[in-house]
């Protein structure tokens, strides 16, 4: 049995795109609300809008930032006979906050939007100008796993079943806070759901320089059609592996192995961060081959 502490740094660069259109539209809307603009003329404000900012009009918010985050690892091996071992391990979920600067792609036609008279008053109780650049941060934590694995052990063959889970229900959205007063936050919605991982697998000693190795997978997908994101159209994953080691002398060993992944159809149906509707379907695989050699001393 065994415990361990971990420290882990982080440094990410996170984007998102900016539909100016429909903050436009929306600030109007506020407008209309706090009373800063009378009901009668929302609607050439609004057509102002769509004239100088049209539909389309995108730009990206960036921000660059790091942070250490800590959690600790726990693991335990038991010898039920000389043939059979069980193992567990569980490694616990760590909290990060990234914080650094906030960078803003702006058009000129929304900058000449934001500075006009007409749009100056509703900026005025809002403490500043959105979308210039300022400072953030966003918090997100990496979830908590655990795993149980057995092996068996025999003269000729070993086999072992590995069954993990991640709690990814921790990853509810990525929030950006920024430290403009006049800046929202920028939000988007994962609401990922816990997954379990299991795999069988096994080796054949041919003799005592050669090893025969096979096994299967099954990865579910942690995300849902409804917030699945084209950046990575994640869905549920099939594993078939195949493996071989030679032993040309008690010092050297080489391993190669092959593992295909069929991936299931990904649908994806949702909003993006600028207001546009993304309807249709994902299909991926993968091919792994790896090589290693090792000498022993």
């Amino acid at each position: 049995m065994g415990a361990s502490f971990i420290a882990q740094r982080t440094k990410a660069e996170l984007t998102s795109a900016i539909n100016f259109n429909t903050v436009g539209l929306g600030m109007i809307q506020q407008g209309v609300a706090a009373g800063a603009i009378p009901p009668a003329q929302a609607a050439a404000y609004m057509a102002q809008v769509n004239a100088v900012v049209p539909p389309g009009t995108d730009g990206i918010a960036r921000i660059k930032g790091n942070d250490w985050g800590y959690g600790w690892q726990l693991g335990a091996l038991w010898k039920i006979t000389d043939k059979d071992s069980l193992g567990f391990n569980y490694h616990s979920k760590i909290s990060n906050t990234l914080t650094g600067n906030a960078t803003f792609t702006v058009p000129a036609n929304v900058t000449a939007l934001l500075s006009s008279p007409q749009i100056q008053p509703l900026l005025a109780g809002s403490g500043g100008v959105p979308f210039t650049d300022t400072t953030g941060s966003a918090g997100f934590t990496t979830p908590a796993f655990a795993s149980l694995s057995y092996w068996h052990q025999d003269e000729k063959y070993g086999f072992g079943v590995d069954v993990g889970w991640t709690k990814w229900s921790t990853f509810k959205d990525l929030r950006v806070r920024y430290n403009n007063p006049a800046q929202p936050d920028s939000v988007e919605v994962f609401d990922w759901k816990n997954t379990i991982f299991a795999s069988l697998g096994g080796e054949y000693y041919v003799n005592d320089k050669l090893t025969l190795r096979a096994g299967i997978a099954t990865d579910r997908s942690p995300v849902s059609v409804a917030h699945r994101d084209p950046r990575v159209p994640d869905a549920d994953r099939r594993w078939i592996t195949l493996g071989l080691g030679y032993k040309p002398t008690p010092k050297l060993d080489f391993n190669v192995g092959y593992a295909h992944i069929f991936v299931s159809k990904a649908r994806i149906d949702n909003l993006s961060p600028t207001n546009d509707r993304l309807v249709g379907n994902f299909k991926d695989k993968g091919n792994l081959l790896s090589f290693s050699v090792a000498y022993h001393y």
